[in-house]
């Protein structure tokens, strides 16, 4: 998907994906959960974009680097494996990425259509590389500062901020992302 793209997701809960250009094609994505309880896994790294998770109580955002067939740059899914495993879910690491996530209030969210300002910056030389303005999203997971471990903030309260989290602190917070993302061993 190289250039501007727009995912609509609809009713039930969804899954949308975004990013994976890595930066070659600078655009501005728009990502429409609608009702239900949506997830946008977004690799950073590519433009100015919009995840707007629509009705639903736990919409959310997870910054990881997304896994990804390389010839074809289509994601990978996950195998079926039994039939209570949850499959064809695309799956993502959320440690080991070259950047971090910021959050920035937005000040006026009603005349501005959305609530918060989502930055992923590069750690290698602090550079901007994606800001993802968010409304409707609850949720919302990233790699550390430091690198290596998955940071978590609550955009439900008015001045969220990231708290480190394990594998099974994610379980608990939202079982869909955890079967999604993994975390590098430390």
């Amino acid at each position: 998907m190289g250039g501007s793209d727009t995912l609509i997701g609809d009713f039930g809960d969804d899954i949308l994906i975004g990013g994976i250009e890595r930066g070659q094609h600078p655009n501005q994505d728009v990502q429409l959960g609608g009702f239900g309880n949506d997830i946008a896994i977004w690799q950073g790294g590519d433009g100015s974009d919009l995840f707007d998770g629509g009705p639903g109580e736990h919409d959310a955002l997870v910054f990881a680097t997304i896994d990804r067939d390389t010839d074809t740059n289509v994601p990978i899914l996950t195998p079926v494996t039994g039939r209570h495993r949850q499959t064809g879910l695309p799956t993502a690491d959320a440690t080991n990425q070259g950047g971090f996530c910021e959050i920035v209030p937005v000040a006026d969210p009603a005349a501005r259509g959305f609530e918060f300002l989502v930055r992923f910056f590069s750690r290698a030389n602090g550079n901007l590389l994606v800001t993802v303005r968010t409304h409707d999203v609850e949720e919302l997971f990233c790699t550390s500062e430091a690198g290596g471990a998955i940071t978590f903030a609550d955009l439900t309260v008015p001045d969220p901020g990231f708290t480190e989290v394990s594998l099974d602190d994610v379980a608990r917070l939202d079982p869909t992302v955890a079967k999604i993302i993994r975390a590098r061993r430390r």
